[in-house]
């Protein structure tokens, strides 16, 4: 063979080993198919989204069928990855089999299906499918066949009636239109009952199901596809992804800064709180709905205040709930130690919660003691410590009281009783927007979505403390000879 043989050899097997990457990843697919002329910006949930579509489809080759709920921020690309692309992706891959896309309405799936046709058209995506083309037959915005095999692409809006056959893949994308569609009950349940109703029904016996959206409510289709999974074992289990706006776990604070710098996240919060409220920054920016009403501690009466307006006269703890014991760890979601910083003013006619400061991790339990004993330094001499000892926190408190001897002494804090009983005395200070928070600090919305959840929230490590805190700080006296049992020493001033 000569070396220009050779060569040309080399090139075609370069050339047909880079279709199959791009065929085998869908981010290597979207960016060998971006035709927009700004470039393509990734994010870790750009990385991580398209990850979880490759282990989505090698499943489905591999017979076996699958359900994804992904909870994304608004602007972040959601659509980009799950549908305008997902969608000639998967007609590559599976020409013969049948897609199905849903949405809040008729008209933006409808978008995504032009935008999907177009991309299939286009000399990129018949590069990697040189086979695979639109049928001239069949050709329908909502409805369209892959020529020469038995696929098919059906788009319609959620709510009605879901005319068709069935799916190997289902996508519903975004299903309520906004805030108004998401605080109607009738919307939420016509959304409900034709997913669960008509769009489930029609899965193939293998077949992957996506749910891709932006929460806003704690009784939407997200939060009712994972009480159907509490209340109902034969419920599909489905796999559940988030990505917070905001997080400690990001190198930068933010989910998407090759994009969105700080500020943007910053006003963003500042506008949602300003017209929805802490609730609208939990759906919204954290994608954790909070309960609007019904919650044991209404949230949507906290002020916000800078730091420099906290009272200078206050006594202050800091109270810790540890995630110490193997099963608290170690959990599909495990449960945080938390340090919250806390106050009450018992001077005034009605008594007030002062929170300056959440410390809130997942370490093991050398990691986490020595967090405790850095943030216990950092708060100084004359901030009291106190932790939450239930019937398997002795080792952990007198480990910790050891290595702060000498320093600093630790108040052990006995967990009477439910925890529901054991938060009711702060009922009254939420309702009267007696709780106070500082303004700008990355913890807020976490502490308020969870607080706001409580007591049918996945996690309960936030309002502990708070109870911890109240009997610390001399607002509640627990009564030992009965649990259930609470003397309020200000009781009269707080329910008058």
């Amino acid at each position: 063979m000569t070396e220009a043989a050779l060569k040309k050899r080399g090139t075609e097997f370069y050339r047909a080993a880079q279709i199959a990457l791009k065929r085998k990843s869908h981010l290597d697919f979207i960016r060998h198919c971006w035709s927009r002329p700004e470039p393509y910006v990734v994010g870790r949930h750009t990385r991580a989204i398209c990850a979880k579509v490759d282990e989505i489809m090698g499943k489905l080759k591999a017979g076996q069928t699958t359900f994804t709920v992904i909870k994304v921020p608004f602007r972040h690309g959601k659509s980009e990855i799950l549908v305008r692309n997902l969608i000639p992706h998967f007609m590559g891959e599976f020409p013969d089999s049948e897609l199905m896309l849903t949405s809040y309405g008729a008209d933006l799936s409808e978008d995504f299906s032009r935008d999907a046709r177009t991309l299939i058209r286009s000399p990129a995506f018949q590069e990697l499918y040189p086979d695979v083309k639109l049928s001239q037959e069949s050709a329908s915005v909502s409805e369209w066949r892959i020529a020469d095999h038995r696929g098919r692409v059906r788009v319609m809006g959620l709510g009605g009636p879901l005319p068709g056959r069935g799916y190997h893949l289902g996508i519903c994308d975004d299903y309520l239109r906004g805030e108004v569609e998401a605080m109607s009950q009738s919307i939420r349940d016509a959304r409900w009952n034709s997913f669960s109703n008509d769009f489930l029904t029609r899965r193939a016996p293998v077949s992957a199901t996506i749910v891709g959206a932006t929460p806003r409510h704690v009784d939407d289709l997200i939060g009712r596809i994972e009480k159907a999974m509490k209340d109902d074992p034969e419920f599909p289990r489905f796999d559940f992804i988030t990505f917070p706006a905001f997080s400690d776990d990001y190198e930068t604070g933010t989910l998407f800064p090759e994009r969105f710098p700080m500020q943007w996240y910053v006003t963003q919060r500042a506008t949602i709180r300003a017209r929805y409220g802490e609730h609208g920054v939990a759906a919204l920016l954290q994608c954790e709905p909070t309960a609007r009403e019904g919650g044991l501690l209404k949230t949507n009466k906290i002020q916000y205040h800078d730091l420099l307006e906290f009272p200078q006269y206050l006594q202050w703890a800091r109270i810790w709930d540890l995630a110490h014991t193997e099963k608290q760890r170690v959990k599909a979601d495990p449960d945080y130690t938390v340090g919250i910083l806390m106050a009450f003013d018992l001077l005034g006619d009605t008594p007030h919660l002062w929170i300056k400061d959440v410390v809130r991790v997942r370490e093991s339990a050398p990691k986490r003691d020595e967090i405790i004993e850095s943030t216990t330094e950092r708060d100084g001499p004359y901030v009291r410590v106190g932790i939450l000892c239930g019937t398997d926190s002795k080792d952990a408190y007198e480990t910790l009281s050891a290595s702060l001897s000498g320093t600093r002494s630790i108040e052990p804090l006995a967990e009477h009783g439910d925890k529901v009983v054991r938060a009711t005395p702060l009922e009254a200070l939420f309702e009267a927007g007696n709780v106070h928070l500082p303004t700008g600090c990355d913890w807020t919305h976490e502490f308020v979505a969870e607080v706001g959840a409580f007591p049918r929230g996945a996690h309960d490590d936030q309002v502990d403390p708070l109870s911890g805190g109240a009997v610390m700080l001399g607002l509640v006296d627990w009564q030992p000879e009965n649990d259930a049992a609470v003397r309020l020493l200000a009781g009269a001033r707080i329910y008058g």
